[in-house]
């Protein structure tokens, strides 16, 4: 299938890519995965497995809403010394030739707050250190940008005197430049690797979301796989047309576990999915059948499903009730169908849709109206 035959993408909101960030990184082991690949040296000098999330506001940090970013505090190994590791993810559409001063910006106003505290713990003016900062910048746009403009670069700077102008580094990974054959090597390459095929075609974005569950898969024991599975629900969710995902889903769902976490997840699929409809995020599904839709569950495809009417919001959410219906409680039978098919008041049909995660039937499940 082409692009140009390919449903219109939902747009993609703020809470998008703060989500999704958090998701990736919220285990320090998926930031010591991407320092590896940006510079290995730096990473075998860091101990991460004890480092600590710091929350922006502790350190005075005030950026714009359009920021997603999370800070770390590392030990150094073999030192009583730390550094903070400042992780941004950068999506807009055209690079930000500012960056080296925006990153500085920050480092000034992470040293000015820390200077405060440790004034404030009662540190003696001779004792003040300076925290040690290091910055990734992941950018997720489309855009060509090869490197960042340092602040040597931003200014008309003599050769004589770039030795006494502070110019920091920036550890920095383009996404759609890279191979995405070669993002398999951890679990947040191969989670970057789905983020990197978002806007892709339906075949495109479905042969990759498979090849990736099997890469986690074969990361055995790997720590944190139940994250990255709801980062796979929640990149289907929000940046694929809602005619993808029961087929999406039936894909995630074989690497969702039948423990609480697993649970969890399950719900995770559905109260996205409630509030996709409920918020009218999504332009509308072509899905159709002339008893009615009707969802089945062997070998994760879609039966009685064709494209061809453009339903709207009442049609679109008994739709999503039924394909989320079908997964807990199986097939609905003609009589499920045709009560379903009549209900007209979309409040009604969402309560039944969060309803549906704890009934033990179809019939449990209408017998509450």
């Amino acid at each position: 299938m082409t692009d140009e035959t390919h449903t219109t993408l939902p747009e993609a909101p703020r809470e998008f890519y703060d989500r999704a960030f958090q998701l990736l990184f919220e285990n320090p082991l998926r930031v010591q995965e991407l320092t590896v690949r940006l510079s290995p040296e730096v990473a075998q000098n860091l101990d991460f497995t004890q480092a600590q999330q710091i929350n922006r506001s502790q350190l005075g940090i005030d950026l714009s809403s359009s920021t997603a970013d999370i800070i770390y505090k590392i030990p150094i190994k073999n030192e009583d010394k730390y550094v903070l590791m400042y992780v941004l993810l950068e999506n807009q559409s055209s690079p930000d030739r500012l960056m080296a001063y925006r990153i500085f910006a920050l480092m000034s106003m992470i040293w000015r707050k820390d200077l405060d505290i440790q004034r404030d713990n009662g540190i003696n003016e001779s004792q003040l250190k300076l925290l040690p900062i290091l910055a990734i910048v992941l950018y997720t746009g489309k855009r060509r940008w090869e490197h960042i403009p340092t602040l040597h670069d931003l200014m008309d700077l003599p050769e004589v005197l770039k030795e006494y102008i502070p110019d920091p580094k920036i550890l920095f990974l383009n996404l759609e430049e890279v191979d995405a054959n070669t993002l398999h090597h951890s679990p947040v390459e191969v989670a970057l690797r789905l983020m990197r095929a978002e806007n892709t075609s339906e075949e495109e974005f479905r042969t990759e979301l498979e090849l990736c569950i099997d890469e986690l898969q074969n990361l055995t024991n790997m720590e944190g796989m139940s994250t990255l599975v709801r980062l796979f629900l929640l990149i289907s969710l929000y940046r694929r047309s809602n005619t993808e995902w029961p087929v999406l889903y039936n894909i995630i769902k074989k690497s969702i576990s039948d423990d609480a976490e697993g649970e969890e997840t399950r719900e995770m699929y559905m109260t996205m999915a409630d509030q996709l409809i409920s918020q009218g995020k999504q332009e509308g599904i072509k899905l159709g059948k002339q008893e009615g839709i009707k969802l089945g569950k062997q070998e994760g495809k879609q039966e009685g499903i064709k494209e061809g009417l453009q339903l709207g919001k009442i049609q679109e959410s008994r739709a999503i009730l039924l394909e989320l219906g079908s997964d807990i409680l199986g097939d609905p039978d003609e009589q499920v169908l045709s009560i379903i098919n009549s209900l007209t008041d979309h409040e009604v049909i969402l309560n039944l849709l969060k309803k549906s995660r704890h009934a033990e039937s179809w019939q449990d499940l209408i017998d509450t109206l």
